[in-house]
């Protein structure tokens, strides 16, 4: 029975990748009868884990930068918006008054002179 394999490297391992499927199950097998899955199951992983969730409270003076770059941001966005709602306010205004004007000028047949 043939079977061919391929060499894997990781870090330091080789692996080999083997095409045969018998060949494959039995060494899962092996492992699964070593406990090698067992040892493979990060426990200090876990521990660490837990111990880092325990953190500590942070002192107002090292987050003022961070509360006034923040706060300094929300009120140049605000003013932005509210001075661009007022051109946009001021151009409409500016638009009826215009069209107003046309409408004058039709009704009493009197065109606007244009100046160049």
């Amino acid at each position: 029975m043939h079977c061919g394999s391929k060499n894997i490297n990781i870090y330091n391992i080789n692996f080999h990748l083997l095409c045969n499927k018998t060949i494959a199950r039995s060494r899962l097998q092996k492992f699964l009868h070593n406990d090698m899955m067992n040892c493979l199951k990060d426990s200090t992983f876990k521990k660490k884990a837990i111990d880092k969730s325990k953190h500590q409270p942070a002192l107002l003076i090292s987050a003022i930068s961070l509360i006034f770059f923040i706060s300094i941001s929300i009120i140049l966005s605000n003013t932005f918006v509210i001075k661009q709602k007022c051109i946009l306010i001021r151009k409409r205004k500016n638009k009826k008054k215009i069209i107003k004007n046309i409408a004058k000028n039709y009704e009493n047949n009197k065109c606007p002179r244009i100046k160049y």
